[in-house]
């Protein structure tokens, strides 16, 4: 349970240490009884039995809101004192019982501070609901109030049980309060009227010392109390089927000054933990001699020490956050097993699979970082837990407020709500996270780009002019300041790579190794010099390839492709001099001619666009290589609606929260490199020459077989005669021995 929250009269509450000595003199607690020391007061035995922990852990208080609700069982919190129908009752705590001088004692903290004439009552009970009130309804005049007095050192205080020959018989063990169903609440009036609970209920009930002693007869009891005549036939057999069951649950021997009490149960469905009966469906017994008892689901309380606990959990988990100030701390613990939970220094019990417990704020959620100011209070407040953690925070520019993260803020609690304090950094765990500027990014996928995580896999850092006003471009603060921000658009990923970088230099290579063999292998293919048209279709075929080369940085680059194919083709051409080959060289050439300038974009059968409209249309704007390169970049409109090129590439695009349009970038230029305007430019003049080339290299080609069919249609046959005396290769010097048309002009030898 929460501890209550100490603010200032007027509102404002202080931190640090001198701010809570302040505190506690100026104080006022809303829901707790102070002294002029501003301590809370709190109860932790009351006669042996250990009161609610929504108490315990508050302190008591003059407020109705301060009747808690009960977190304990009934068994745990409920004082049981022998009715006036137990036999022998003049031998329970020595005597003292019946006489009506048996003394109660109550131990705690700062019990002095309690107001003027306190006194301990008994709460009303609503018989129509069979359930005790809260105190806050007052107390039952119809039974005697005891006054209350506490020792110097605030740790102990006492008063007489009233029972036995109680003033107007108002004593609290008559035969009214054994038969009804639930106890009743003991409470702290200030004698103003005003209660509240002290965490602990009041049972009466027929002492038993042994089994036999549960078997009563009820109706001849009726004839000395007269109230049980008056029984309800269901309440009555309730009351004999449990007694005529025989068992017996007794406290300890010695427990709380002779007040051994037995009471009866049912064994079918109740077991016992002391004297007090417990239902072992919802209850477990942690400590037999004290008669602790929690619910299954709740921890069990201790007192500071290993040994209150049970073996299933056998640590005991107290407050020890403001070690300065013990007295303030609960002394009322839970016990806890260490394998499962752990324990905050708060006295918190916690589940660390999802919550954790921040040195500044206590107990809190897993999925909340928490707050700090310095790495040291990044160290857990669990105790014997160790963190590799530190404190993430801005640190340019630094923040505007002056921060007063202390553990004190919380104080007395030590737990407070993560948004509530005045920390200006998180804590971090840097075996996977990394600190940006007071913002926490992931290491294994995120980097810092100034204060912003960005992740590794979409974006990049850059630095750039980002605008101060937007759009105000007569706001000069920050003009030229340059941040590292980061960007999606202008991220390289390895698949925009491949497109940008890694298949233009691919081609582009494996184009002049292609056609360094080509040359190689014209040079030594022919054991004669090539005749000029085979040397103008090898020069021009080189070039066309050269100028080519360019489309490959760009979305046009299979027209490229196509040039350096038909390119090679010619010279291999007009190396081999074979006809065949250059039929082959021509009708290649007459291809790409085609594919270059797309004379039939208009009809659907004959055109070569490379790229269709949505209904399924030729494009006219990829009809040809010079209707493609437009479509690159036409104009503005072009650009920033089709982006036909920075979507090809899925690059080249500027980002927008990059520049600074109002004051020095021009808005009006969004890409750059293979899809800005100057390459664009450049690429229509390289194109523009290049089809210069192709044509030029059709009409060689054409020619040349043209004039190779010829020359072996009408070459005429030389016949030549030889003397027998004549050595060879002297004879017929028309024909220079094996060089036969040495002096002929045909363009083709």
């Amino acid at each position: 349970a929460k501890p209550a929250e100490m603010t200032m009269l007027d509102g404002k509450r202080t931190f640090g240490l001198y701010g809570c000595l302040l505190v506690l003199v100026l104080v006022g607690v809303s829901e707790a009884i102070t002294s002029s020391t501003g301590a809370i007061m709190e109860v932790t035995r009351f006669a042996g039995k250990t009161p609610d922990t929504c108490v315990s852990g508050t302190g008591v208080g003059f407020l109705a809101a301060n009747d808690c609700s009960e977190t304990t069982p009934d068994a745990h919190r409920t004082l049981i004192i022998p009715s006036e129908t137990t036999n022998g009752l003049n031998t329970i705590g020595n005597g003292a019982l019946s006489a009506g001088t048996y003394v109660v004692t109550i131990q705690g903290q700062n019990l002095n501070n309690g107001p003027a004439g306190s006194e301990v009552c008994l709460g009303q009970y609503d018989a129509n609901n069979n359930r005790a009130q809260p105190c806050g309804n007052g107390c039952d005049p119809n039974f005697a109030f005891a006054a209350v007095t506490a020792n110097p050192a605030g740790t102990q205080m006492t008063f007489t049980l009233p029972t036995g020959a109680a003033p107007g018989n108002r004593a609290w063990n008559t035969v009214a309060l054994e038969l009804e169903n639930a106890p009743r609440r003991i409470c702290w009036s200030d004698g103003a009227g005003d209660a509240v609970w002290l965490g602990v209920n009041l049972g009466v009930a027929f002492s038993c010392s042994t089994a036999q002693d549960c078997n009563r007869d009820l109706i001849a009891l009726s004839a000395r109390y007269p109230q049980y005549g008056l029984l309800q036939e269901a309440d009555r057999i309730q009351i004999q089927y449990r007694n005529g069951t025989g068992s017996c649950c007794r406290t300890a021997v010695g427990f709380n000054n002779g007040l051994e009490v037995g009471t009866c149960i049912n064994p079918r469905i109740q077991t016992c933990c002391g004297a007090a009966p417990i239902f072992p469906g919802t209850s477990k017994c942690c400590n037999p001699a004290n008669e602790w008892v929690a619910y299954h689901e709740s921890f069990c309380p201790c007192m500071n020490n290993d040994a209150d606990c049970p073996a299933a959990e056998p640590s005991c988990c107290n407050a020890t956050k403001y070690i300065d100030f013990a007295q303030l701390n609960p002394a009322v613990g839970s016990c806890y097993n260490q394998s499962r939970h752990s324990c905050c220094d708060t006295g918190h019990v916690y589940d660390p699979g999802s919550f954790q417990c921040c040195s500044i704020n206590g107990l809190q959620s897993l999925n909340v970082p928490c707050p700090c100011e310095i790495d040291l209070h990044c160290a857990s407040g669990t105790h014997n837990k160790t963190l590799d953690f530190a404190c993430c925070k801005q640190t340019a520019p630094l923040p505007y407020e002056e921060p007063s993260c202390t553990t004190y803020a919380n104080f007395p609690s030590g737990t407070g709500a993560y948004q509530a304090q005045r920390c200006t950094g998180v804590c971090i765990d840097t075996t996977y996270q990394i600190c940006c500027n007071g913002v926490v990014c992931r290491r294994e996928y995120e980097k810092c780009c100034n204060s912003t995580c960005c992740n590794r896999f979409l974006g990049t850092c850059h630095e750039a002019i980002r605008p101060n006003a937007v759009g105000n471009q007569y706001n000069w603060v920050e003009f030229g300041v340059k941040y590292e921000q980061c960007s999606h658009i202008e991220q390289l990923s390895a698949l925009k790579a491949f497109w940008v970088f890694v298949l233009p230099v691919a081609l582009l290579i494996m184009t002049l190794i292609g056609l360094a063999l080509m040359l190689v292998f014209a040079n030594k293919a022919a054991a004669r010099s090539y005749s000029f048209i085979e040397a103008a279709m090898i020069g021009v075929a080189a070039l066309a390839i050269v100028f080519a080369l360019p489309t490959f940085f760009s979305p046009l680059y299979k027209y490229g492709v196509l040039v350096v194919f038909a390119g090679l083709i010619t010279i291999a051409a007009a190396a081999v001099r074979v006809p065949a080959f250059n039929v082959i060289a021509v009708v290649v050439l007459l291809f790409v001619l085609l594919h270059l300038i797309d004379p039939f974009h208009g009809n659907n059968f004959l055109n070569f666009a490379s790229l269709r409209t949505p209904f399924g249309e030729p494009d006219p704007e990829a009809a040809g290589i010079f209707h493609a390169t437009g479509k690159l970049f036409r104009n503005d409109s072009s650009v920033r609606d089709v982006m036909y090129c920075t979507q090809w590439y899925d690059y080249f695009r500027l980002d927008p929260q990059l520049r600074d349009t109002d004051r020095y970038d021009n808005p009006y230029v969004r890409t750059y490199g293979y899809c800005g305007r100057p390459w664009i430019i450049a690429l229509y003049v390289f194109e523009a020459i290049l089809f210069i080339l192709a044509l030029l290299l059709f009409v060689i080609a054409l020619i040349g077989l043209l004039l190779r069919f010829r020359s072996q249609r009408f070459e005429p046959v030389e016949l030549e005669v030889r003397g027998t005396d004549a050595p060879m290769g002297m004879g017929g010097m028309g024909g220079f021995g094996g060089f036969g048309g040495f002096g002929d002009d045909d363009l083709l030898d």
